[in-house]
């Protein structure tokens, strides 16, 4: 996350207004206690002003629904389970949605579940083998409910956004390999939640105050087809250069190579090389350049 975010972490801090201030995006992850009044009106008060809402739940800890009733859900925390699947399963069952990008995948660690009771839209389900574990005994009881279970849900509330994912399996083990099955999701959510932020007009007035410095954001969405967009920052007026390459460094697609005014700036690669053929599924590198700024990146291209 530090790569494209300035990231603070606090694991023993009351959320206040103040804390809130200077943030675009909270991410509540796993959190171990209920929230005090004071919070969830400050957590409120921050999505329906423009932030972007993160909460990760997590089976067996404090269910946190005094905060998440008010974007219409709840969080039952008891323990989802598939067979011959102890302690984890795949959920592949995805809808459309903005926040998630193309081909979504999520590998579960400590799963709970949702109930949605207005307002919110559920994104991603569990499959109909799954079973709430009611007794925490790890067998499936005949008492207890069979899926599909709510897993993954969204929420457009006054002029910001959440996202409420019933697991927390974002840790090391998933994020730090370079073929992670959590972390474009993860990624994908966050761009979807500061989309609105620091957008740079169309139109260009002598107040504006455009970008300090360069930078080349993560395409979305990722992995793609059959097309992905680029954006990128500009803190003046640059001549751009983006090229795709493969993972052998050979040159795919000039995409740019031209002057751009400074500010926000939005390219597309549709998956084709510098003849118009289709390239083939795989990982590719795309880099920008300017006279002062160069920075490379992947993405994932699926057919």
């Amino acid at each position: 996350m530090e790569g494209e975010y300035n990231v603070s972490r606090f694991t023993r801090a009351k959320i206040t207004d103040s804390m809130l201030d200077s943030t675009n995006a909270l991410v509540i992850a796993a959190a171990r206690t209920n929230f005090t009044n004071d919070e969830v009106l400050s957590i409120k008060k921050f999505v329906e002003d423009g932030g972007g809402l993160l909460f990760i739940g997590d089976a067996g800890v404090a269910d946190n629904n005094q905060l998440l009733n008010v974007f219409g859900i709840s969080f039952n925390e008891r323990q989802i389970y598939y067979p011959g699947e102890r302690g984890g399963f795949d959920v592949t069952d995805f809808i459309e949605h903005p926040s998630i990008g193309h081909n979504p995948y999520y590998k579960t660690n400590w799963g709970g579940s949702f109930d949605i009771h207005s307002s919110a839209t559920a994104i991603a389900y569990t499959d109909s083998l799954t079973w709430r574990d009611v007794n925490w005994n790890e067998l499936k009881d005949a008492n207890e409910p069979s899926g599909p279970f709510i897993f993954m849900c969204a929420s457009e509330y006054g002029q910001g956004r959440a996202i409420f994912i019933a697991d927390n399996a974002f840790h090391d083990d998933f994020i730090r390999h370079e073929n992670s099955p959590n972390d474009d999701l993860f990624l994908n959510i966050l761009d979807w939640l500061t989309e609105n932020v620091n957008v740079i007009p169309t139109f260009v007035e002598s107040n504006i105050d455009f970008p300090k410095s360069y930078k080349l954001y993560q395409n979305y969405p990722n992995p793609f087809n059959p097309t992905t967009k680029i954006e990128f920052m500009l803190p003046k007026s640059s001549k751009v250069e983006i090229k795709i390459y493969n993972m052998l460094g050979q040159e795919i697609k000039t995409l740019v190579d031209r002057d751009f005014e400074p500010g926000n700036h939005v390219i597309v690669w549709d998956g084709t090389d510098n003849l118009g053929r289709n390239v083939s599924s795989g990982v590719y590198l795309y880099r920008m350049k300017t006279v002062d700024f160069l920075s490379v990146k992947k993405g994932l291209f699926l057919k």
